[in-house]
Order: structure tokens, then sequence, then C-alpha cells
């Protein structure tokens, strides 16, 4: 058995590297024996580790007889510690819907925004993530970094709204003590660069549609009017084929990568099924 200088407990460490500790909790009245606390580590310097945290325990007020709820506290504030981001981030959206603090379209966007940021942070414990890693990624997000998949770089004002989602896990993980303060406040909010669209009126969307059957059905005018019809991006307007089509019914499912012939998954990773009129009438 090792000791740890100045420190009461010691240790023995395994063959193959682990390593256990034990501490003594003085004379148990109920059962008339002296009581022993052991815990196992996977190595000798967290055992070591251990001990010293016993013995700071006592040193600022604990008693022998509670070190092992002490350190069965302990243990389960370190796994909370150590929970992955998307684990916490997933269960505050999931809560949010239980609750029906939100609408569904926001909950949608939720994971729309958390599953755009998980190539980089969503394995990272929540507790190490910080302002230099929540900047990084902004920088990613704003480039070609390959952990975008692919897909193109978001705008300042889809960045706003990924980090009011992400500003608002952190919150929740500050009231549940995992956290200290929300890292996001020392971060530069992104700033809006696209400006605030409008939706045509039922007489623009009318002379919009003469305009283009004027030209003929030919493939830009088709695709301008599925565009129109079923709200798609042009990304998945270009990647739709035949196959997709279905009595009046087109399924969007993938678009095209940009400057490529391959396709991917839509922006926002889900499918959708939208209706598409047989014929088109201006009048």
């Amino acid at each position: 058995m090792a000791k740890v200088p100045r420190n009461k407990g010691s240790y023995s460490v395994y063959k193959d590297g682990r390593a256990q500790i034990k501490f003594p909790l003085g004379f148990n009245e109920k059962t008339g024996k002296y009581g022993v606390y052991n815990e196992n580590f996977p190595s000798e310097a967290e055992a070591i580790a251990a001990i010293k945290e016993i013995n700071d325990f006592i040193y600022h007020g604990g008693t022998a007889a509670v070190v092992p709820a002490h350190r069965m506290k302990k243990d389960a504030k370190a796994k909370e510690e150590a929970e992955p981001f998307r684990t916490f981030a997933a269960n505050f959206v999931a809560d949010r819907g239980k609750q029906k603090a939100v609408t569904e379209r926001t909950i949608k966007d939720y994971r729309t925004h958390l599953k755009r940021i998980d190539p980089y942070i969503g394995s990272m414990p929540i507790s190490a993530i910080g302002p230099k890693d929540i900047n990084a990624m902004y920088s990613g997000l704003r480039s070609n970094d390959r952990r975008n998949g692919g897909a193109a770089p978001v705008s300042g004002t889809y960045l706003q709204h990924i980090h009011s989602t992400l500003s608002l896990v952190f919150d929740r993980a500050v009231v549940y003590g995992y956290i200290g303060s929300n890292p996001c406040k020392d971060v530069d909010k992104p700033k809006r660069d696209t400006e605030e669209k409008y939706a045509l009126s039922v007489d623009e969307c009318r002379a919009f549609i003469g305009s283009v059957l004027d030209k003929g059905l030919e493939a830009k005018s088709v695709g301008l009017l599925i565009c129109l019809c079923t709200a798609a991006r042009l990304s998945e307007m270009l990647a739709l084929t035949w196959a997709d089509y279905s009595s009046g019914t087109l399924r969007i499912s993938k678009a095209m990568k940009k400057d490529s012939q391959e396709t991917k998954e839509t922006k926002t990773g889900d499918v959708r099924n939208d209706p598409c009129p047989r014929y088109w009438s201006t009048s």
C-alpha cells in the first residue's frame, strides 16, 4: 500500500495500471467495526488525486462518515460535466417540446441549428466549451470548412439564429449547474447581413407567372414555376428527377451540391411532398 504525503488514506496499484484507494472512516457504532472506504480508478494519478480531494473535504469541515456520499455526489457531478454537448442539447430540445414552451416550427429550427454545429462541438463535454471554441466554430460555418459536409457557408443572419439557439442551451446548462457562465456572452454576436424578404402580392405572383409563361415551358421557366409553387430552394429544384414526380406531387428529398453534379440532403435534412399543379393560369 502506498501513501500520499501529509494525507490520510492509502492506495494500491495493480499490474494493469489500475489503482484502488482505501480511506479510514473510523469506528461505526452500529456495526461495531472500523469502516473503510474503497474506490477504484483507471490510473495511479487519479487515485492520488482522489485521496487529496477527500482530505481536502475533511479539512474544510466534512466528516469521515459522509465520505462515501460525498464521493458519489462528486462522481455524479463529474459525469454531468463530461456529458457531450449533443446529449445535453438534445435533452434541452426534448424538454422544450414536451413542455410546449415553443411552437413545433421553433423545435424544428432548434434541431436544424444543432445539427449544423454538431461536427464542431457535438462531442465536446459541455463544461469544456469556451468562447474560443465558439468563435472558431462560427469562422468555420462562415467558410468552406470540411466539417460543413459540403454545405454552403452560412450567412451572418443565419449564424445569428444559430447563436440564439446555442445561447439558450448554455443558459439552461448554467441553471442546471453544469457550467458557471454562458460562454456565448463572451462572443461577438453575429450580425445580420441579408435584406429582409417580403412575400409577393397576388398581383405580383400573377405578373411573374405570366412573364415566365410568355417564354414557353422551357427548362428555365419550368424550374422557376416549380420554385414558386413548392417554395423549393434552387439547389432542391435542380436535384429533381422524373422519379420525384407522382400524381401531381413532387418529393423533395435532396439538393444539388454547388459546382457539382452530385446531390446531398436538403438544407434542413427533411423530406417534403409538395403539390405541383398540372397547369397554370394567370387569370
